[in-house]
Parts: C-alpha cells; sequence; structure tokens
C-alpha cells in the first residue's frame, strides 16, 4: 500500500471515531439528564412517604400482611365482649335464688346433736330438728388388684404338657 491509501483509510477512521465519540457524548448528556430527573422525582416521593399525616392508621391483619393471629381487630383477652347494663355487679336484690336440688337418696346420714349444754355441761336429752343441709362427694378413688394364675397341664390321653395363655393384654408381671 502506498502512503496516500493509508493516510486516506486513517482519515476514515478518525472520522467514524468522532462521530462515534459524538454520539457517546449526547447519549451521556441524555443519561445525566434522565438521572437529575429522576433524583428530583425520588426526593419528592420521599417527602411524601415520610410525610406525618393528620390521622395514622394503625395496621392489622385486615388492611397489611399480617397474619390474623396477629391482628388487633380482637378484644384484649380481660375485656368483655358484653354491653354495659347500667346495673351493679352481682346478685340483683329481688333475684331469686337457685341453688342445687336436694337428693332424696342419701347414702349417710350425720344427726348433729350435743350431748352436753356448751354453757353448764349439763345433759341434753330433747332435740328438735332445725334444718337439713347436703353435701355431694366424690369416695376416694383406690386401685384394684387382678392377679392371673397361669398353670401348666398335662394331657391324660396324649401325655403331652401345656400352659394356659395370658390374655392377650396382659404383657407384664405388673
Amino acid at each position: 500500500m502506498d502512503l496516500e491509501s493509508k493516510i486516506l483509510k486513517l482519515e476514515k477512521q478518525i472520522a467514524r471515531l468522532i462521530s462515534i465519540s459524538e454520539t457517546r457524548d449526547e447519549l451521556l448528556l441524555e443519561a445525566w439528564n434522565r438521572i437529575e430527573e429522576l433524583e428530583q422525582e425520588n426526593k419528592e416521593l420521599k417527602f411524601l412517604v415520610h410525610k406525618p399525616t393528620k390521622k395514622a392508621v394503625k395496621k392489622h391483619s385486615q388492611n397489611s400482611d399480617l397474619p390474623p393471629s396477629k391482628g388487633n381487630h380482637k378484644p384484649k383477652k380481660n375485656q368483655s365482649l358484653r354491653n354495659k347494663s347500667g346495673k351493679s355487679k352481682g346478685g340483683q336484690n329481688g333475684h331469686k335464688s337457685h341453688f342445687l336440688k336436694m337428693s332424696s337418696i342419701v347414702d349417710q346420714t350425720i344427726e348433729l346433736k350435743l350431748n352436753n349444754c356448751p354453757e353448764c355441761q349439763g345433759e341434753i336429752t330433747s332435740y328438735k330438728k332445725l334444718s337439713v343441709r347436703q353435701e355431694v362427694y366424690l369416695p376416694k378413688i383406690e386401685a384394684k388388684y387382678r392377679e392371673y394364675q397361669q398353670f401348666a397341664c398335662t394331657c391324660d390321653k396324649c401325655n403331652k404338657s401345656f400352659k394356659t395363655p395370658y390374655p392377650e393384654h396382659i404383657k407384664a408381671p405388673i
């Protein structure tokens, strides 16, 4: 190649590089402007997100991603669901009492009688029944023991020995 063709080739390359450089500069300028726009928008959105509101909404399971078990819509454990009636607490005046009914079948009767006078220690002989009260109680639960005795036996006819089996639920000596 001669010198002129080399120079021509280099001039073409320089022109191409200049064109690429100008395009690159234009793209960089556009990108820089877009970055400035996005930074401004970001600043405005941050202000909106962190701006104090007049009344903050409490988050619970129905308006957020909290699970239902963490929801605040349930009453507290010691909070009654009943509406106030204006009456005082406890039994009301004039309300008829309700008790357990006395049983007609009694297992044991204990007569509460004094043998001697608490004042003078004199003997008491006449009594008049005043009132009756009943107590419902459960007797003490006691363990019961059942013994299974296993026997060995021999057949009189074939002379073979056997032992009687224990019930299936009996697996250990006790």
